[in-house]
Parts: C-alpha cells; structure tokens; sequence
C-alpha cells in the first residue's frame, strides 16, 4: 500500500506523502484489522488522485526515485504488478496457516 501511495501520488501526482519504508515492515497488532483499515483510508484518496490524471499525464515521463525515466502508463502497470505480487504472497501465505492448522 505504501508502495503504491509514494509511486501514484509522488511521482505522478507531485504529492509528497513521507514513506517510511523501515517502519512498514515492523509487526503491529494481533489482526488484519490495522492494514484493512489503513486500505480503507487510503483507498479513496489513491482513487481520487487517479481520477485526476488526464490522458496527456499518461504519456509523459516521470523520473521514478528507484526506477529512472518512465512514462505514466508505465507507472500505473508497475503499481498493479507490485501489488499483485504482494497479494500472491499474502494468499500463499494464507495457505501454509491454513495447512498447518488443519494437520
């Protein structure tokens, strides 16, 4: 989520958002519940950066902090395949709790 905050909102938006990357990954609560509700108050405000992006912003370049040059097509198909790894590693994760609990 913070991933795609800093890359949709910094560099195609021009909206610094203060990534602390180090702390995304310290263990908080004993649930889901904070990263649900982290999306939840994230999730309108990336849509309503997106809705904001024309057709010309889409295909002009960005310089990405990490990545160098791109256009901004590029971008948003980075942040849906970043996205969807994590998601990938979340589901396989889900699946070993899974079968460790039922054997």
């Amino acid at each position: 989520m913070a991933s795609s905050r800093e890359t949709i909102l910094e560099v195609l938006c021009d909206t610094p958002v203060g990534r602390l990357r180090e702390q995304e990954f310290l263990a908080e609560g004993d649930s889901a519940d904070s990263i649900k509700a982290h999306w939840a108050g994230s999730k309108e405000f990336l849509f309503e950066a997106l809705r904001g992006i024309s057709a010309a912003d889409l295909d002009r370049g960005y310089d990405h902090p990490r990545l160098g040059r791109l256009i901004g097509r590029e971008i948003l198909l980075l942040v849906i395949r970043h996205a969807g790894e994590h998601l990938g590693h979340a589901e396989l994760t889900l699946d070993l709790l899974r079968s460790r609990q039922s054997g």
